[in-house]
């Protein structure tokens, strides 16, 4: 049996990017709802990965951290009703792949099992601890603020982030050309309906109120809440009253007061909450009034947010609170 299992984890290995394209070309983008297409296929390669690990016999404890990796940010990074299908699919695949021998379906079929019952497992420990969204607040000075933090952020950050940044509606229209400089994951606007990617950073457009419904954001026309459209605080109560404990908000840089009752809703909801040091902001108006409320949980120079943030994510709740 260790020989088969030896023989399947090379064949695998060697048909992995013919697993990947026929799972992609299979349906696992659909599967995916909250993952574009690159990201599908670098979780489809950490899958096929895990399974060779899983043929080669992995000790349990490394078997067991390998899946935990999948879980909090690889291939089932945010998932819930979808993991069966996943399963399933990769299940007809490697049928395929290893359709001349009943044996060798065999193993698979126990390797599969076996992952899959881990997968749930971590799943539902992972579920209460896990971060959905980051949404993040700035205005005068906050241009700079945020291509610093996007700079510092992984593409495959298994969260999506949500970002408003005061600017008059005369501005020219490229503001996410301007973040996406130096940032390693994709920046773009928000836009009515669309559904929140992992790994994605959403900019409110001039003149509309970005707040989230489920999974989705949507864009309001309405009167000015702190004396600016897009409001920071209408985004952060939108989001707190969603996301609750899934979610981090981040005060940056900016004159005024906006962000500050939408950081209390948040700490009030459960979430995490961080704003940068208003000694060390450009301009330290929404931070200091962010910290006055009481509620920040977390206040730090611009630096260190990026990698908290990375920190928290991966880590989960108990990290979010040191």
């Amino acid at each position: 049996m260790a020989a088969v299992r030896a023989q399947l984890a090379d064949l695998i290995a060697a048909q992995r990017s013919l697993l990947v394209a026929s799972a992609r070309s299979g349906g696992l983008c659909q599967l995916r709802t909250r993952s574009l297409p690159d990201r599908v296929t670098r979780e489809a390669e950490g899958f096929v990965k895990l399974v060779e690990r899983a043929l080669a016999e992995a000790p349990p404890a490394r078997l067991l951290s390998l899946v935990r990796e999948q879980v909090r940010q690889g291939s089932f990074a945010c998932a819930s009703k979808e993991v069966g299908a996943v399963f399933k699919l990769w299940r007809q695949l490697f049928e395929v792949a290893v359709a001349r021998s009943s044996a060798a379906r065999r193993v698979l079929e126990r390797v599969c099992d076996e992952l899959e019952a881990l997968v749930r497992q971590e799943l539902r420990s992972w579920q209460a601890r896990r971060f959905d969204l980051v949404v993040v607040g700035a205005s005068a000075g906050g241009v700079t603020a945020l291509e610093a933090l996007l700079a510092s952020l992984d593409v495959d950050l298994p969260v999506s982030l949500l970002l408003v940044l005061h600017i008059s509606q005369r501005a020219p229209g490229v503001l996410p050309l301007v973040l996406a400089r130096h940032a390693k994951l994709s920046v773009a606007y928000a836009v009515e309906g669309a559904c929140l990617l992992l790994g994605q950073a959403y900019v409110a457009p001039p003149g509309r109120h970005l707040i989230t419904q489920g999974c989705e954001m949507r864009l309001l026309k309405g009167p000015p809440v702190n004396h600016v459209c897009p409001s920071v605080d209408v985004l952060f109560e939108s989001a707190a009253s969603v996301h609750c404990r899934r979610l981090i908000s981040v005060v940056l840089s900016g004159t005024g007061r906006d962000g500050a009752a939408g950081t209390v809703a948040v700490r009030e909801h459960g979430g995490v909450t961080l704003a940068e040091d208003p000694k060390t902001a450009q301009f330290a108006g929404m931070p200091e009034s962010a910290v006055a409320t009481g509620a920040t949980m977390h206040t730090m120079p611009l630096a260190e947010i990026g990698p908290a943030l990375s920190r928290m994510i991966a880590r989960g709740r108990a990290a979010g609170r040191e």
